[in-house]
């Protein structure tokens, strides 16, 4: 029976060569019992030792059905024991196909079960990094966009729903009706009608440039694209007009020399184009320091407006202090495995607008690994101090407010930034739109 039944295959295994020696074995001393109870009594103890033997047999199967369909058939440890959320994600991605960029939590990531289910989708698979992720700007437009996370990563959802209000959310459910996977679809029409800028061409309506350059009209004219760009690498950047005309860009941080130092992430960003008569190429590029060049185009931009979010910062010591490893503005702070985190270390920081709608008594919270110590400061306020896990509340006024969560934990396990508004009771994670 543990033979047949049994979800792990190595073990069924080896135990399919083993049933002809244990049915022996079982055989071999019940014959000789019926071979005593004949000699003991005759026909009379052979049916009073086929009476005693069914009603052993008939106990044994009974134990048997309660343990395997009762015991193990209704607990959530045997059922999730075997890679189901893994298996479920390979699923999913594997029927969505290569025509789908899919991004899976990074610790789900190259997992042996995902990549046997999503084979054929491997080269469009990745870990799902904040923040660029969350508009993957160089996925073609003939791409769609298919998300997998584990039920704790909501604020990563409501993200999505925030910049994609056309996508579709579905879910994994457990034998107890609770979800525990959650799949956010964005399809390819969707994601093309994102990708590119918003362009003000002379005197005319705003339209959409979607392949961007592409379809800039001939004339002359004063034209303005308006769209966000993901910087990948910080870096002190100037714009460099490869074509004609006159260009200048407008974006947080650029001196009056046309220069900006600019972090990684997505930043709002403005172009100005005078184009003479005749021409109609438009050929741009933001060039670093450092040699880093981001061709101004449809690869690098997008007309959807990310969330700024936070400023963070990742260190190697434990005290906040040293150059960080990595500086990058991330939407939310909600990670629920240390793999989640852009990069390891010892200690992080999260610095930045904190916007409030509605005004009164807000609570606080910090879901993390108990080992592990934070603090959140809020207008300049220890609203939970450094400690090993803590709440707090502090009135807010409607605006906009500053917010420091500051994290120290020996190569990262878990942090998730929690609130409740008033007038709620429940904590949920700080979403994206209030970083802003």
């Amino acid at each position: 029976i543990p033979c047949i039944f049994s979800i792990d295959a190595a073990h069924a295994n080896r135990m399919l060569g083993m049933t002809p020696f244990i049915a022996f074995l079982i055989a071999a001393p019940l014959s000789a019992l019926w071979g005593l109870a004949q000699a003991w009594a005759g026909k009379a103890g052979e049916r009073a030792y086929g009476v005693v033997l069914a009603l052993v047999l008939l106990a044994m199967t009974a134990q048997n059905y309660d343990v395997y369909f009762n015991g193990q058939g209704k607990s959530y440890s045997c059922w999730s024991e075997y890679s189901i959320t893994e298996s479920s994600l390979g699923k999913a991605i594997g029927q969505k196909g290569p025509g789908y960029a899919s991004f899976v939590s990074p610790r789900y990531f190259n997992h042996y079960s995902v990549n046997f289910y999503a084979y054929k989708c491997l080269p469009e698979l990745k870990p799902f990094k904040l923040p660029d992720s969350l508009v993957p700007v160089w996925v073609p437009a003939d791409h769609g966009l298919f998300y997998g996370f584990d039920a704790g990563r909501t604020g990563i959802l409501e993200a999505l729903q925030y910049l994609y209000p056309q996508g579709k959310v579905t879910s994994e459910l457990d034998p107890a009706g609770r979800p525990f996977l959650y799949f956010f679809e964005v399809p390819a029409p969707v994601w093309a009608a994102c990708k590119g800028v918003k362009a003000q061409l002379g005197t005319g309506p705003v339209t959409e440039l979607n392949a961007f350059p592409r379809g800039i009209p001939a004339g002359s004219a004063r034209m303005v694209f308006s769209a966000s760009l993901l910087v990948g690498v910080k870096d002190k950047y100037r714009l460099v007009n490869q074509g004609g005309g006159t260009l200048r860009w407008q974006a947080p941080g650029v001196t009056p020399s046309g220069t900006a130092e600019l972090t990684v992430g997505y930043l709002p960003l403005r172009l100005v184009w005078v184009k003479p008569a005749g021409l109609t190429d438009f050929k741009a590029e933001l060039v670093g320091d450092s040699g880093i060049h981001i061709p101004l185009n449809a690869d690098n931009l997008t007309i959807l407006t990310p969330p700024p979010g936070l400023v963070a910062r990742y260190f190697d010591s434990d005290d906040w202090t040293g150059t960080p490893l990595l500086e990058q503005r991330e939407p939310l702070v909600n990670y629920n495995n240390g793999n989640d985190f852009s990069v390891r270390g010892n200690s992080a920081s999260w610095e930045g607008p904190l916007r409030v709608v509605k005004g009164g008594l807000y609570r606080f919270a910090l879901a993390m690994d108990p080992n592990d110590a934070a603090r959140l400061v809020v207008d300049g306020k220890d609203v939970i101090p450094l400690q090993a896990y803590g709440s707090g509340q502090v009135e807010l006024a409607p605006g906009r407010h500053s917010i420091r969560l500051d994290y120290r934990s020996e190569g990262f396990s878990s942090l998730s930034l929690l609130w409740t508004p008033p007038g709620e009771k429940n904590f949920s994670v700080v979403p994206a739109e209030a970083f802003q």
